[in-house]
C-alpha cells in the first residue's frame, strides 16, 4: 500500500495534504507557522513534517511521500474507526468496514478491509 493523500475532516473543515502542500476546505495554504482553523492546527515540523492536531484528541504528522503517524489521545480510545483500527488497544476487532446502514461489520479478508474504506474516485492508476 502507498499512501499518496491524507485527508483530516472535523465538521466543516477539510484538511488535505498532498506532498508538501496544504489544502484547507480545497484551497492551498501557505504554513509557515502554526496556523488554526477552527479546532484544528496545522504547523509544518520542518521541510519534510506536517503535523495536525485535533486539539486534546488527535495528531497526524505526515511526511509527504507515504509515512502517516497518528497520535490518538486516550479519551478517545474505542471512539474512532478506520483503516487504522478503532483505538481501543484490541488488534482483533480493528478490521471492521463500513456497511449502508452506518454500521461496522468486521471482516477477515485484508483486501476486503482495505477496500471499504476506499474513498470513491481516490486511486490513481
Amino acid at each position: 500500500m502507498v499512501v499518496y493523500e491524507v485527508f483530516v475532516v472535523l465538521e466543516d473543515i477539510r484538511v488535505n495534504l498532498i506532498k508538501q502542500d496544504i489544502y484547507v476546505n480545497g484551497e492551498l495554504r501557505s504554513v509557515a507557522s502554526p496556523f488554526n482553523y477552527g479546532n484544528i492546527t496545522v504547523e509544518r515540523i520542518n521541510r519534510e513534517i506536517i503535523k495536525v492536531t485535533l486539539k486534546s484528541k488527535f495528531v497526524l504528522k505526515w511526511n509527504g511521500s507515504g509515512r502517516v503517524a497518528p497520535i490518538l489521545d486516550q479519551s478517545m480510545f474505542g471512539k474512532v474507526c478506520g483503516l487504522l483500527g478503532n483505538g481501543d488497544s484490541d488488534p482483533d476487532n480493528d478490521m471492521q468496514i463500513p456497511i449502508q446502514d452506518g454500521t461496522l461489520k468486521m471482516v477477515d479478508i485484508i483486501n476486503e478491509f482495505g477496500d471499504g474504506w476506499l474513498v470513491p474516485g481516490s486511486c490513481k492508476g
